[in-house]
């Protein structure tokens, strides 16, 4: 095997390690769902063009999260309708944690599936509505009849029950 794909092996067995995080950390800090596919397959062929810069025995999901992390405030600045839903210091924490090798994706996932069912339905409406069918909260609040600040007082009270129940169900393993 040569050194191109040696090193394009290696390259894909670090990519392939990380991907599914690296996608969950754009996707939740963009919340659209194509914009956010965009944004992963950019961020991909960045992390590809400057593999030679990887410094081996450091962390390649902290180098990658990095990069995505960039490209997440570039959109952002670029975007300045995309609202964000949260603080910056959210953001942060959701970079922390993403960083710090959250390997319990699949029973998040499924303590997710289990916590929307235990929301009342207009809760799980909207939240499908914004997240799933990426409705942007204005055009909610025009089908609503409620006012945007209502609706993002809404997400962010819904997402908050969410963060925490999954929490409670992947600490006590209650899946």
């Amino acid at each position: 095997m040569n050194s191109n794909s040696s090193q394009h092996a290696r390259f894909l067995r670090l990519y392939t390690g990380i991907q599914t995080k690296l996608f969950a950390f754009i996707l939740s800090v963009i919340h659209n769902r194509n914009d956010a596919e965009e944004l992963f397959q950019e961020t991909s062929v960045i992390l590809w063009e400057r593999f030679e810069t990887y410094e081996s025995g450091k962390p390649f999901a902290a180098w990658a999260l990095g990069i995505a992390r960039n490209k997440v405030l570039e959109y952002l600045r670029a975007n300045k309708r995309s609202r964000k839903l949260f603080s910056d210091s959210v953001y942060g924490q959701i970079l922390r944690i993403a960083e710090g090798g959250q390997d319990d994706i699949g029973q998040r996932v499924s303590a997710l599936k289990s916590c929307l069912q235990t929301l009342k339905d207009v809760d799980r409406k909207l939240i499908s509505f914004r997240f799933h069918d990426n409705i942007p909260v204005k055009l909610l609040s025009q089908y609503t009849g409620r006012s945007a600040d209502s609706l993002y007082k809404s997400l962010s009270r819904i997402l908050h029950f969410l963060k925490l129940c999954i929490e409670r169900k992947v600490a006590g393993g209650a899946l």
